[in-house]
């Protein structure tokens, strides 16, 4: 920041000088400074005296030098931004194939704990998926075009044969108790699918419950 500053005053300086040896406006000046130091010499301005020529050798000579190492400097700052960049970067993907690494082992823990609890319970380890009908919708359709690819990424709580592990046979602090020696939170190891089947276990209960609760009053009213 300093050596651009330094430039900038030396182009200013180098302008104004030049104007008063060859007689220009201070524009014409710094068009004049600025083509010398670059090197590029369009010849439409020249220096008629001596004096003039001689502060122009030194002025170019040390102007081309201060250009040469702005020029490396900023070179050399945005190398090293993209070096950081790309240090960053990379720091992000191996922490991020750490945390692939701890889930893929939390789940696998649990996974093994649940099996266990199963085996210990005389229950069966493995049970058929619930095959749901598809929507017909044309918006469910489309869908399900779109997150075909997701859609085939498997769970690792089921199994490629079509069957799953029979999670409903344990009750929820057995699988609290499994995630605690995985150590993850349940909430992120169950399948969405879970909650759905817990849902609808629910429903049929309350609606079980109505049936037997109204029931007499229905036969009491009737009679």
């Amino acid at each position: 920041m300093i050596i651009l500053m330094f430039l900038f005053i030396y182009i200013a300086l180098g302008s104004m000088i030049n104007s008063f040896l060859l007689s220009l406006t201070f524009i014409n000046g710094l068009y004049f400074t600025v083509t010398t130091i670059e090197t590029i010499g369009f010849g439409d301005i020249v220096p008629d005296s001596r004096g003039s020529r001689v502060f122009i050798s030194f002025y170019a000579v040390f102007g081309i030098i201060n250009i040469a190492v702005v020029i490396g400097m900023v070179q050399e700052t945005v190398r090293e931004g993209l070096h950081i960049g790309y240090l960053r970067r990379l720091l992000e993907i191996r922490e991020r194939r750490h945390a692939a690494q701890r889930r893929k082992l939390a789940e696998k823990r649990w996974r093994s704990a649940v099996i266990w609890r199963l085996r210990e319970k005389s229950a069966p380890v493995w049970v058929r998926k619930r095959d749901s009908k598809p929507r017909k919708s044309l918006f469910a359709k489309v869908m399900r075009a779109f997150f075909k690819a997701k859609e085939k990424i498997p769970h690792f709580t089921e199994h490629r044969r079509g069957m799953r592990l029979n999670l409903e046979a344990l009750t929820h602090t057995q699988l609290e108790a499994a995630a605690l020696e995985a150590g993850v939170p349940l909430d992120t190891l169950l399948p969405s699918s879970f909650y759905d089947v817990q849902i609808k276990n629910d429903d049929d209960d309350n609606a079980d419950d109505l049936e037997v609760v109204f029931l007499p009053f229905y036969i009491y009213v009737w009679h």
